[in-house]
């Protein structure tokens, strides 16, 4: 996985059509395969780590990409989710990726921190435009947020927030996953991606899974060549319902999460990144 994000990030190396930095860091949009009308594309980047790609094409642009295949970790525990209206939580915004699986009826609450994301996910990608779901942007931190409101009843809640080197550790504590508790539905999912190049999160979140006794579906996806706009990512799909992760899709593509006895259950009051350094 360490060897897919380096190669992420160095193909980003020119390009370059914006930049603008902030508080939170330097993010960049790349143009990229100009001269090559199935392949040009855009990339968003927050330092040296991708937070989405979108396709030129207009039809392409609609197509799941980066760590949202359809048959990464995300992709199947969309699918796996039940028919009829969807109600659907994403922390981190990106360009919005995740909102190419939106259906006619569907709401995505997406939690974003950083202001200068959503100004470049709208005006410079389009998931979000051609979304057939309602979108709502929360501004802020998502986990403020999500004390201050009600609960909001979401059949899955996406955590794509750790894929760099300062991650937030707030947002996997015992703490954290107890407001997560309140916003799901029963049976929910929580779907968390833990691709990282510096940090080994799988013991953090076998340890949260345990003390609130959810099912595991960890899901590693790996990248293959002839499709590369797929990223190889890990995603842990956790639900108290094991019924969800039934389906022969999801059966056949988890391996099994190991904890690791050095690792303790995160809280606020301790957190310890050094024990899940690579």
């Amino acid at each position: 996985m360490a060897v897919v994000l380096w190669r992420q990030a160095r193909d980003a190396g020119s390009g370059a059509v914006l930049k603008v930095r902030n508080f939170y860091g330097v993010l960049t949009v790349f143009e990229q395969r100009k001269t090559e009308p199935q392949d040009h594309h855009f990339l968003l980047q927050h330092g040296r780590i991708t937070h989405g790609l979108q396709f030129a094409d207009k039809e392409m642009a609609k197509w799941a990409t980066s760590y949202y295949g359809p048959e990464s970790g995300i992709g199947l525990g969309i699918n796996a989710l039940p028919a009829g209206p969807r109600r659907i939580g994403a922390v981190g915004l990106g360009t919005g990726s995740i909102t190419v699986y939106g259906r006619s009826g569907d709401t995505f609450r997406i939690y974003e921190i950083n202001p200068q994301v959503k100004a470049l996910a709208t005006s410079r990608f389009t998931y979000l435009g051609d979304c057939q779901a309602k979108v709502e942007i929360v501004p802020g931190d998502a986990r403020l947020s999500m004390e201050r409101e009600s609960p909001q009843g979401l059949d899955m809640l996406v955590l794509d927030a750790f894929s760099g080197d300062a991650i937030p550790v707030h947002l996997l504590t015992a703490e954290a996953f107890e407001q997560y508790n309140r916003h799901l539905k029963p049976g929910g999912i929580i779907a968390i991606h833990i691709s990282n190049r510096y940090l080994d999160l799988e013991p953090v979140v076998v340890n949260a899974a345990k003390r609130f006794h959810y099912n595991l579906a960890p899901i590693d996806f790996e990248e293959d060549e002839d499709e590369w706009w797929l990223y190889g990512c890990t995603w842990i799909l956790l639900s108290r319902d094991e019924k969800v992760f039934r389906s022969e899709s999801i059966r056949t593509a988890v391996y099994t999460a190991k904890a690791d006895p050095r690792v303790a259950l995160w809280t606020d009051d301790f957190a310890s990144l050094f024990s899940i350094l690579k």
